[in-house]
């Protein structure tokens, strides 16, 4: 073990016992899905300069620069995880499952029987006089939801804002790598199987994206996928804009 990934494991472990790690990480992830700063702070429902203090702290606590970030132009800057913020991310996330404090909801506030919840940045609105299709980015990935066009006003959705991407494990359809769909309004996410869990009655898969995020599918079994679905696996996931729901702390 590096001596820098020693200080991510104590820092993790420091933030466990002082009850900050469920916050820290989250910023880390809304910063992954959005890459953005300003985004990020809109998801968790705190300022700019509350998050940007959360993460001077992470910089100095762990010796390493977590987050690269880029000011002005035409695109209004961005924030993106340096290879040890992606690094102390992962530490995070692990030290999470081993504590003993109750998860928090991605989403502040709220519970969702849906456990996808994608932090994410919006790109682009497009409406007509009923729906509205919502350009997305998370973790680098692109995604369109589609929704009523007075969800716009209500969500306070609008380009560089963030949102989070919800939807349920049932609603992902998972296929091989090389799989090329014939539908052009398909949302496809490159992933990599973390982990298959498979019995007679189905399987729960957890999935990478872009070793930044990860998300749940839930499907029937077929015999037929043993050959191909296992851990480390390439694959597509699969979801129609019409099962992306978003949710905001406006």
């Amino acid at each position: 073990m590096s001596e820098l990934h020693q200080q991510f494991v104590a820092l993790a472990q420091a933030l466990d016992g002082k009850r900050r790690l469920a916050k820290r990480l989250r910023l880390l992830e809304a910063i992954a899905g959005t890459g953005s700063l300003t985004a990020a702070a809109g998801l968790l429902g705190v300022s700019y300069k509350t998050a940007w203090n959360h993460l001077q702290e992470l910089n100095r606590e762990s010796g390493a620069q977590i987050v690269a970030t880029r000011t002005g132009g035409a695109s209004g800057g961005s924030s993106q995880l340096t290879a040890d913020g992606q690094m102390l991310l992962a530490q995070l996330r692990l030290q999470r499952q081993r504590s003993d404090q109750p998860p928090a909801e991605r989403v502040p506030a709220l519970s969702f029987s849906a456990r996808n919840q994608l932090p994410a940045r919006v790109l682009s609105v497009e409406a007509d006089d009923v729906l509205a299709r919502i350009g997305l980015v998370a973790g680098g990935i692109r995604l369109c939801s589609l929704i009523t066009r007075s969800s716009i006003d209500r969500l306070g959705l609008r380009v560089g804002a963030g949102a989070y991407a919800i939807f349920k494990a049932s609603a992902l359809d998972l296929m091989r790598a090389e799989y090329k769909s014939d539908n052009p309004d398909m949302n496809i996410m490159p992933a990599r199987v973390l982990c298959c869990n498979s019995s007679a009655q189905g399987r729960e898969i957890e999935l990478a994206l872009n070793d930044q995020l990860s998300l749940t599918v839930a499907r029937r079994y077929d015999q037929a996928e043993d050959v191909w679905l296992c851990d480390g696996a390439r694959a597509q996931v699969l979801i129609h804009p019409r099962e992306i729901m978003l949710a905001t702390t406006a």
